[in-house]
């Protein structure tokens, strides 16, 4: 591959990159209140943990949320998954993109 093709391809990734970090910026960005950090929280736990309980996050410093739900001894969003779905994905990337920084 020449040094053409390599940085043309850099490029190209860190433009996917950037796009990727605005829209979800872009999308989830609000004051800290209930209703952001609750999808934050399960978008948080999905992607880091792998599950739909927000106990490590639910009442985190910068991260705490009134809307939740308490059931089985476990604390989950009680809003619509939806959301925290499409996010999980950018959220992964810019998580492994970080933590390789």
């Amino acid at each position: 591959m020449s040094s053409e093709n390599a940085t043309a391809g850099n490029q190209r990734v860190g433009a996917l990159l950037g796009l990727m970090l605005f829209i979800a910026s872009a999308y989830f960005y609000q004051d800290p209140e209930w209703n952001g950090n609750s999808r934050l929280n399960l978008t948080r736990a999905i992607v880091e943990q792998g599950t739909l309980t927000i106990d490590d996050y639910h009442d985190a410093e910068g991260w705490a949320t009134g809307d939740k739900a308490f059931f089985g001894g476990h604390h989950y969003s009680d809003k619509a998954i939806g959301s925290s779905l499409l996010a999980a994905p950018v959220y992964f990337v810019l998580l492994k993109v970080s933590v390789a920084l």
